[in-house]
């Protein structure tokens, strides 16, 4: 947050400077025209400790105790490794007695692209309010998540991502919830492990369309193809993030500063501003223009290779000159083997 205000400030001064309009700059820092306008009254009243966010160091209040995170971890460990984060949940509530959201960015993200590889896309997005889908806090009005908001939703003819992720689409529809039914067929067949019940569902599912499933008023298949391939929905569905470069082509994002390489002198990058992806995994990119940016992570403490600016490069060219014509000439031999 202290490096965004940073990125701020002199966005914020160009405004006040009447040098650049209140819509261009809710532009480039991603904001509203009303947040813009709140940044340059606090700039006003106290300087550029304005623009540092009022939540910096604070702890959320939802969020958990080091010690209840390091006792849910060993609960799944030892007990629900091969859980799904619903079922996994369920199970936290009713025997351990902890109480979790099972709705996290990275669910959502999962079931999403399991759906693209199996259906293609869709015309649409239906989403509700959730923090996942939509910035509620009133601070933060306009801003967006990775999983845009679309506006007022028409259920008939959208695909919801939380239907597909928890086996809410027929109950909406007034057909049975196929959930669970599942439930009691898997307990009626004696089925407790994950791959028997894998190898049950094909058979639950060819009984259970057949009886319920609605047909459409129009069969056409709206869905389309996928134009990214797996390499770039890696990178869509990854969590994102924006940093603007230093001089040295330096960046810092979650306490690691990073360092482009491979850019030659740089000039053209400095002060543009990148996207930082971060798979789930951990592996993070670098893009600028959709284009992957080589780089290092330098040590705690270890410089960035500094990078020559205007004067440097002409400091160096005098002194290659001034050795050139204090150095003497050799002329090579009349049978040098460079003469022939």
């Amino acid at each position: 947050m202290i490096q965004k205000a940073v990125d701020w400030l002199g966005i914020v001064q160009q405004v006040i400077g009447r040098q650049l309009r209140q819509e261009e700059a809710a532009r480039q820092m991603g904001l509203s025209v009303r947040q813009v306008k709140r940044l340059v009254a606090r700039y006003r009243a106290e300087g550029p400790s304005g623009l540092v966010s009022r939540r910096l160091g604070r702890r959320p209040g939802n969020a958990l105790s080091d010690a209840v995170r390091q006792e849910v971890l060993g609960l799944v460990r030892t007990h629900y490794p091969d859980f799904g984060p619903t079922l996994a949940c369920e199970k936290l509530a009713a025997h351990h007695g902890h109480k979790l959201s099972a709705e996290t960015t990275q669910a959502y993200m999962e079931t999403l692209r399991a759906y693209l590889a199996q259906h293609g896309r869709p015309v649409a997005l239906y989403s509700d309010k959730h923090s996942i889908f939509r910035v509620n806090h009133p601070d933060r009005e306009g801003e967006l998540t990775q999983f845009i908001h679309p506006g007022p939703p028409n259920p008939r003819h959208r695909a919801h991502p939380r239907q597909y992720a928890t086996g809410q689409g027929a109950g909406r529809t007034g057909q049975p919830d196929p959930a669970d039914r599942l439930v009691k067929e898997l307990r009626l067949a004696g089925i407790s492990d994950i791959d028997t019940a894998n190898a049950f569902l094909p058979s639950f599912l060819n009984d259970y369309n057949p009886r319920f499933a609605v047909p459409p008023h129009n069969p056409a298949d709206a869905h389309r193809p996928v134009l990214h391939d797996p390499q770039e929905l890696d990178l869509i569905f990854s969590l994102h993030a924006h940093r603007k470069l230093s001089k040295n082509l330096t960046l810092q994002y979650k306490n690691r500063q990073y360092q482009l390489s491979g850019q030659g002198k740089g000039y053209r990058l400095r002060g543009t501003e990148v996207t930082i992806c971060e798979a789930f995994n951990g592996a993070v990119t670098l893009l600028y223009e959709g284009r992957p940016l080589p780089y290092r992570i330098l040590n705690e403490g270890e410089p960035p290779i500094p990078l020559d600016d205007e004067k440097s490069i002409h400091a160096t060219v005098e002194q290659a000159k001034c050795v050139q014509l204090v150095r003497p000439t050799h002329k090579p031999a009349p049978d040098h083997p460079w003469r022939r």
